[in-house]
């Protein structure tokens, strides 16, 4: 009962979606039709974008990028630009 309440407190969105999509099953019973619903070609074109995205982030290359950018600026204004707009790059893999 520990690990249960345990995972419920470190992953509460899993859990909730979890608990959600079993009572679904009660109103809409599971089946084979549900496979045809899925867009499959967004679905692979997602992954292979994330595993790019990963790979480029485990190279450093952001991290080279906005050490560059930053080296460019001369502003207090070009700093916050640049370090608004590639906040999403730098800190999208320390989640």
């Amino acid at each position: 009962m520990g690990k249960i309440k345990n995972f419920i407190k470190n992953e509460p969105v899993l859990a909730i979606a979890s608990i959600l999509a079993i009572i679904t099953c009660f109103f809409v019973p599971p089946s084979l039709n549900y496979l045809s619903y899925i867009n499959w070609i967004t679905l692979i074109i997602l992954l292979i974008m994330m595993i790019i995205v990963e790979t480029l982030k485990l190279m450093g290359l952001f991290d080279y990028i906005i050490n560059k950018l930053l080296n460019l600026v001369k502003t207090i204004r070009g700093l916050i630009l640049v370090l608004v707009f590639t906040s999403f790059f730098r800190f999208y893999g320390y989640y």
